[in-house]
């Protein structure tokens, strides 16, 4: 597990950490009093002086999803850099490709970004004070710096931390299960009168001779397996990742099999070598682990549950990607300072993107926020939401329901799907109040309410939702707000922009645009739109596997200590429940105290899912409460917790069952 895990972490980095441990220096200004020819040779001195090496990272102008460059500058022959100069940068995943290059081949008009240094720190500062000649001024970001991303935090954060707690889980369960099943064997050690420490070490030194050769016969095999996918690439950082993992779990399975044998260790001898277990402490712990683990089941059903909407809500939208054809979205320079680029989509960027708009060459389309649309203090709306302009409507095909199309028009309209028409007064209101804040003047603005045929299919073109950060490509009877090109004030479109609604479906005008200055020290990125919902799909998919798989181990964790439960409990009441047995006990009535113990601990759970789902829907009943954590319910929870609950219990009961008819079939002193 831990080399599944640092396998999956490292390739989620390999997009974002290189390989090494450099230095990044993060330049966000430039004087513009060099060239890049200029810059890239005071790089090249820096790196040869201090024989360290510099590498430039820039991501691909059509495909910075899974393609950079690094422009190396390698002053010591021996170092990554030269090696990666001359033989290729080992990615570690595919998925993630990186040319090189030399760094006399920077042509960028503007090359800031993140510099990292194969150095010492001096030899890093050194660098810094070569660019500061050379007009690009930057500081450190340090290890410490939320900036910066290390390999080990893609393991403690979303899906993968939650496999890695569910790995630990299981390994605490089995582990204590393993040492608490031999009560007898320990029970005759104590008799002869082995120390708790003694008993310890020496299990520990036995299982350490099992786990050598376990661990070499894994890593024979991981290594077999890494040759094929990569040919061994980023090694030494894998073997560190899974080592840290290693660690972990190993000092979990150490401290569960230490605690489990400390149990035993104060629980009576004779008791113990009966097969007798400490019934407290013992069910304690095990309900601890089992209620922790049914409310991670909980949560990873809903998470599997999302995704897989999402994966089959993305498949839905193919056939429309594939018709935007070469439709692009732009990407801006991130290493600049935020007040400059305030300052260019106010006198740069957005006046550029205005002018495009107007001339009909831009497609704006923002999914979501429709609380934007409806006036203040109202609930938060249960209907979607589109703002488009008039560019959009020559691509994509929208009815009245007439049957006629709607194309440009001179006022902003708002579409209204048949089955929304008494929200049109509401919608009215509210968008006269978002035009206000908008526009920011005085200049009257004429609105029109249309009807739009019910039933119909609006294409998003993958466009992100801000409050929700999901991609819906197709949404069903939405509101649409239309807005004429070349309406809104010159830095709102540079906004929109920036975050991905506005699109051109001829590339090459942005090409043309910021070949020159000042657009092309800003403009990093021109993404198709069929590109990154590719990307995203397999994303998509990915984490499909990954929260199935942890899904699938959550079961066997629910299952393993509903089976702990049952063997604490036949272990404790053995002769009792022979005795009731013998007596004409029915089965309920014979081991009412478990069922009700699990019945009590499942309708806790269900009942803590009630009250999660209705506090969360309340959220959404109220007007000041839009937050991507409000709106992560579907409702339907309470289902499946009941749904998980009936399930634990169902196994509970053969488990049972099935212990209950060995001690009658053995008898009590067999059992």
């Amino acid at each position: 597990m831990s080399i599944i895990l640092a396998f999956l972490a490292m390739s989620l980095a390999d997009r974002d950490v290189a390989a090494g441990n450099p230095h990044l220096l993060w330049i966000r200004e430039n004087s513009n009093i060099s060239t890049s020819a200029e810059v890239a040779a005071a790089v090249q001195r820096a790196a040869e002086s201090t024989r360290s090496a510099v590498v430039l990272s820039i991501p691909d102008l059509r495909d910075p999803g899974n393609l950079r460059h690094f422009y190396i500058a390698a002053g010591d022959p021996s170092g990554p850099g030269a090696e990666w100069a001359e033989n290729g940068y080992p990615d570690f995943s595919p998925a993630m490709r990186t040319e090189v290059h030399d760094f006399s081949e920077l042509s960028l008009a503007d090359p800031r970004g993140y510099y990292m240094v194969f150095g010492e720190e001096e030899d890093a500062h050194a660098v810094q004070d070569a660019l500061s000649g050379v007009g690009l001024v930057g500081d450190f970001a340090h290890r410490d710096d939320e900036r910066v991303l290390h390999r080990e935090d893609y393991l403690l954060e979303g899906d993968l931390f939650n496999a890695l707690v569910t790995t630990a889980l299981c390994i605490v369960v089995v582990v204590g299960s393993g040492v608490l099943l031999n009560a007898k064997t320990y029970g005759v050690m104590r008799l002869n009168g082995h120390s708790y420490l003694r008993i310890l070490g020496s299990d520990l030194f036995r299982i350490a001779c099992v786990w050598a050769v376990a661990a070499l016969v894994t890593t024979v095999l991981a290594l077999t397996l890494l040759g094929l996918y990569n040919g061994w690439a980023q090694l030494r950082e894998f073997a560190a990742l899974t080592g840290y993992v290693v660690a972990g779990l190993t000092a979990a399975a150490v401290g569960a099999h230490a605690l489990a044998l400390g149990m035993l260790h104060l629980s009576d001898v004779l008791g113990t070598l009966k097969g007798k277990l400490p019934v407290r402490s013992t069910v304690l712990a095990t309900y601890t682990v089992r209620i922790t683990v049914l409310v991670l089941a909980f949560g990873a059903i809903g998470a599997l549950a999302g995704s897989a909407r999402e994966v089959r809500v993305s498949q839905e939208g193919f056939d429309h990607f594939v018709e935007a054809d070469d439709t692009s979205q732009i990407t801006f320079l991130g290493s600049v300072r935020a007040e400059e680029m305030e300052e260019a989509f106010e006198t740069d960027i957005g006046p550029w993107l205005r002018e495009t708009d107007t001339d009909g060459d831009t497609i704006l389309v923002r999914p979501g926020q429709a609380d934007y649309y409806v006036p203040p203090g109202s609930p938060y709306p249960d209907f979607e939401a589109l703002l488009v302009n008039d560019t959009y409507l020559r691509h994509q095909e929208l009815l009245s329901p007439d049957g006629e199309r709607y194309g440009p028009g001179e006022s902003v309209r708002i579409l209204v799907p048949e089955s929304h028409a008494d929200l049109a007064p509401t919608l009215l209101e509210g968008v006269e109040a978002w035009l206000d804040f908008e526009m920011r003047d005085d200049e009257p603005v004429d609105i029109e309410v249309l009807a739009l045929a019910g039933g119909q299919q609006v294409f998003t073109y993958g466009r992100t939702e801000q409050a929700t950060l999901t991609a819906t490509p197709l949404l069903t009877d939405a509101v649409i707000v239309v807005i004429p090109n070349g309406m809104m004030p010159a830095p709102r479109y540079a906004h929109l922009a920036s975050q991905g609604y506005l699109l051109f479906p001829d590339p090459t005008d942005v090409e043309t645009a910021i070949a020159q200055e000042p657009l092309s020290s800003y403009v990093n990125g021109l993404q198709p739109v069929a590109l990154a919902a590719a990307d995203q799909h397999d994303r998509l998919l990915s984490e499909v596997r990954i929260r199935t798989a942890n899904l699938a181990a959550l079961g066997v964790v629910v299952a393993l200590t509903g089976l702990a439960a049952c063997l604490i409990y036949v272990r404790t009441r053995a002769q009792q429940i022979f005795a009731r047995h013998i007596n004409g006990w029915t089965f309920t009535a014979t081991h009412r105290g478990m069922l009700l113990a699990e019945a009590c601990v499942m309708a806790g759970f269900v009942g803590w899912a009630i009250w999660w789902t209705l506090n969360r829907l309340a959220l959404l009943q109220n007007p000041q409460t839009f937050s991507p954590e409000a709106t992560s319910t579907t409702g339907t929870e309470p289902f499946m917790a009941a749904g998980v609950a009936g399930v634990a219990l169902i196994f509970v009961l053969a488990t049972l069952a099935f212990f209950h008819r060995r001690i009658v079939h053995e008898g009590a002193t067999q059992a």
